[in-house]
């Protein structure tokens, strides 16, 4: 008599799909605003934003995310939080989940090789509450305009 093993795996998390597979790959900052105004902050615009199958890695752009294999394994699978998408709620809603295991809620917008992120927080009850529009002034909340870079 045998014994049959059956394994389930999620393999969600190597093969995005829909908006998930829409924004991998490498975006660049064009415009960021806190409470619905305009931030000048040069460090913050030199950014990029990876997004690598379900890990989201912001590095200065144009520079390796790590020296080494190993330094890059480190920042890709425990310095870097998750995301996790939501596309069917409105607006559309994005978590990241950070190596602290702290859940920061947003929202998302994609609209071709344009993608807007918006999050309240950093910490405490701002960072529970997911916003509830884009750019909206006195709400707390820092809106990241990016785009894909080219390939």
């Amino acid at each position: 008599m045998g014994l049959i093993l059956v394994v389930i795996l999620d393999l969600s998390a190597w093969f995005p799909r829909g908006d998930a597979a829409s924004i991998q790959g490498r975006w660049r900052v064009v415009r960021i605003e806190d409470s619905g105004v305009a931030v000048n902050e040069p460090f913050l615009m030199t950014r990029q934003y990876i997004f690598d199958a379900r890990k989201l890695i912001v590095s200065a752009r144009g520079k390796p995310i790590a020296a080494s294999l190993v330094g890059e394994w480190i920042e890709r699978n425990i310095k870097s939080p998750s995301f996790k998408l939501d596309p069917t709620s409105t607006p559309k809603a994005i978590d990241l989940v950070l190596p602290t295991g702290t859940t920061l809620r947003g929202i998302y917008d994609l609209d071709g090789d344009r993608l807007k992120l918006c999050f309240t927080g950093p910490s405490g009850k701002a960072a529970m509450a997911r916003p509830t529009g884009f750019s909206v002034p006195g709400s707390g909340a820092r809106l990241v305009v990016i785009e894909r870079e080219c390939k």
